[in-house]
């Protein structure tokens, strides 16, 4: 049996703005993992492991998309079976594969975007992987994420249709269910490419709004592979990389791991990435992802951030919702992680992540529109559909209380 993960107290260390540390202990395959991780940022080799389950930490290691981060492993420094040193060399070969063949498609697709006079920013991916890993493999993703602005998403979906790419909402009626959505989700049905197209960060504006963030005027170049492309600047991108991560319980550890990596990376202008935060009511949710990074892997919480006592304070409290979900078996989506730690309580812990009582609504209002699983769930004649709020109400209970699954918008 796997040790649960935990939050122990630690002695209280005086630092600069918070009071008190903590220290993450956990099972044997997830503390191993974030020692190699922070052995690529310059930690000293981990301590060998006793009581490991080899075959758990490939399957975590393939979960928590953190093969790029792992060279450090094929270190015989690293004591652990070559059998599992060779399976993580052929994984990493693997994702090396998967992440070119990405980004040329990445490539491709802006090139013919940009060529229709459409304006694209490539969020996340290869250019964020520059920005805080100094390296375009250095993160590994499952699709390709691109923004357009809104005027231009129809021409931008003709654009992509054209050129094979088919939406799967017709395929998945319960992600068509969610509303209201901020990408559009298309796959290639021959490569097995998939591109989400943003026309703003998040579902709600009011959660990160686009009017404050103003990625397309803000926008930076990145070059790729002997290509320029526009991505949103580094203050953007890591207050959407915090808020992105929070969203999902932080349940894959490559989030964590990009936090960590743009901790230590001393081109970022912090003091502008936290103003950005303020203004977007994401500071909270910033210093969430930094406190994160530092308990897991050890890096240092940028002293800016780390000079906000308040946002620190809530990032400590929120931390302690993560471990059971952070090393949990089985956390495929946000509706499996959400059940392990239950439905009342994750929106509370949600809710308490937004310093503006509006912005805490607007995240209420969001779980509490009815999915298509709410209106399966009881037949109501149309007159009644304003009842299917309270439907979405009793089944998020239901699920906190005897561990279902529709204390989220599924």
């Amino acid at each position: 049996m796997p040790v649960a993960l935990t939050l122990a107290e630690a002695r209280p260390e005086p630092s600069p703005g918070f009071l008190m540390t903590a220290r993450w202990t956990g099972s044997p395959e997830i503390s191993l993992l974030c020692g190699i991780i922070a052995m690529g940022q310059g930690a000293p080799p981990p301590l060998p492991e006793r009581g490991i389950d080899w075959d758990r930490f490939l399957r975590m290691a393939r979960h928590h998309r953190v093969a790029p981060l792992l060279g450090p492993a094929l270190d015989p420094a690293v004591a652990m079976p070559e059998r599992i040193r060779a399976a993580l060399a052929l994984l990493r070969q693997r994702t090396a594969m998967q992440i070119l063949a990405r980004n040329a498609e990445m490539l491709r697709l802006v090139g013919a975007l940009e060529g229709e006079g459409i304006e694209v920013l490539v969020l996340k991916g290869a250019p964020f992987a520059i920005q805080i890993h100094g390296d375009p493999n250095g993160r590994a993703s499952r699709d390709i994420d691109l923004m357009v602005r809104p005027e231009a998403e129809e021409a931008a979906l003709a654009l992509l249709n054209r050129l094979g790419y088919r939406s799967t909402a017709a395929d998945d009626p319960e992600r068509a269910g969610l509303a209201p959505v901020n990408e559009v989700e298309l796959v290639h049905p021959v490569s097995g490419h998939c591109v989400e197209l943003h026309t703003r960060f998040i579902a709600d504006d009011r959660l990160f709004p686009m009017a404050v963030v103003r990625p397309f005027e803000t926008a930076v170049t990145m070059t790729v592979a002997g290509r320029a492309v526009r991505i949103p600047a580094p203050e953007t991108a890591l207050c959407f990389a915090a808020l992105h991560g929070t969203k999902h319980l932080w349940r894959r550890l490559f989030w964590a791991a990009d936090m960590a990596a743009a901790a230590r990376r001393e081109s970022i202008d912090w003091t502008a990435v936290l103003d950005l935060a303020l203004r977007t009511n994401t500071e909270r949710h910033l210093a969430l992802g930094l406190h994160l990074a530092q308990e897991l892997f050890g890096t240092p919480v940028p002293s800016p951030v780390l000079a906000l006592p308040s946002a620190m304070r809530a990032a400590r409290r929120a931390l302690a919702l993560l471990p059971p979900v952070i090393d949990g078996d089985g956390l495929a989506n946000d509706v499996d992680a959400i059940a392990r730690v239950g439905g009342l309580r994750y929106l509370w812990w949600e809710f308490r992540l937004y310093r503006r009582l509006s912005a805490g609504l607007a995240v209420l209002g969001m779980h509490a529109r009815p999915t298509l699983k709410d209106r399966a769930a009881v037949a109501l004649p149309p007159w009644l559909d304003g009842l299917y709020y309270l439907v979405r109400v009793f089944r998020i209970v239901g699920g906190s209380l005897f561990g279902g699954r529709g204390n989220r918008g599924e």
